[in-house]
């Protein structure tokens, strides 16, 4: 469940039992939320997104346990505010199969500039939806998106 807590500041509660983050509290990477906007997007929309692109981290289960163990530590919420992940969101244009006589539509892709551990981290844990910090120029796209 998402939250928002101050004007810059959300809180993700996490209500899976096998994991022992229980919340994550979020602050702007970038504090100039006009030139950086911070839109909460669904999970699943933006897993689908991201999945497009060529740099995706796997499932969380499939991790080495150090890993796991440092992403927990890091979210956890005692050690105060993290940053908002930060993305880019482009429409890209995919090469057509050799069976297909149709060019594929041009679909959204997520590309992660900070946050990707954390943001799988918290999708595989279940959360529904997230904030996410992008550029203006492409704050209407990933809102459109993945809103």
């Amino acid at each position: 469940m998402l939250s928002q807590i101050s004007a810059s500041c959300w809180r993700v509660t996490l209500h899976a039992t096998r994991i022992p983050v229980r919340a994550v509290v979020f602050k702007p990477d970038i504090e100039d939320l006009v030139e950086w906007p911070v839109i909460v997007v669904s999970a699943g929309k933006l897993l689908s997104c991201w999945e497009c692109d060529s740099y995706i981290v796997g499932p969380v289960g499939h991790w080495p346990s150090s890993k796991r163990a440092g992403i927990e530590e890091f979210l956890d919420e005692k050690g105060g505010a993290i940053n908002v992940p930060r993305a880019g969101i482009h429409m890209q244009q995919f090469q057509r199969s050799w069976w297909s006589l149709r060019p594929k539509p041009p679909a959204p892709v997520v590309s992660f500039i900070n946050g990707r551990h954390r943001t799988r981290y918290l999708i595989d844990a279940g959360v529904n939806s997230l904030p996410i910090q992008v550029h203006a120029s492409q704050a209407a796209l990933l809102r459109e998106v993945c809103a």
